[in-house]
């Protein structure tokens, strides 16, 4: 007699777990781990610099260089520089120059 005209029934709820969750599909293989200090050698087998000279030397740039090199390159050549001296002034020119000097300094004087 006295209960509820509906009967609900009871979900139970699915355990609680703790574990992660799996991995997705396609990880099959797993992190690498570091190897210890001792994998390490501080001093290469050969040296880095010699080796991509070596590769220079046997496949050169299809580029030019970004620097001068002091060789001239391909292209426009540009002329070479020429200093050219100024030409002394003629004996006639000095000549007048110091006249008129000597003629202000006399005007200077007289006043």
């Amino acid at each position: 007699m006295g209960g509820p005209s509906h009967a609900v029934p009871e979900i139970d709820p699915p355990p609680v777990t703790f574990a992660p969750p799996p991995p997705p599909m396609g990880y099959e293989n797993p992190i690498p781990t570091y190897p210890g200090s001792s994998g390490y050698n501080p001093i290469p087998a050969q040296d880095p610099y010699l080796e991509a000279a070596h590769f220079n030397a046997l496949y050169p740039s299809p580029f030019p260089p970004a620097y001068p090199t002091g060789y001239p390159v391909q292209g426009y050549q540009y002329p070479p520089y020429q200093h050219q001296p100024q030409p002394p002034p003629q004996h006639s020119q000095t000549q007048e120059i110091l006249q008129r000097l000597d003629e202000v300094e006399q005007k200077a004087e007289e006043r």
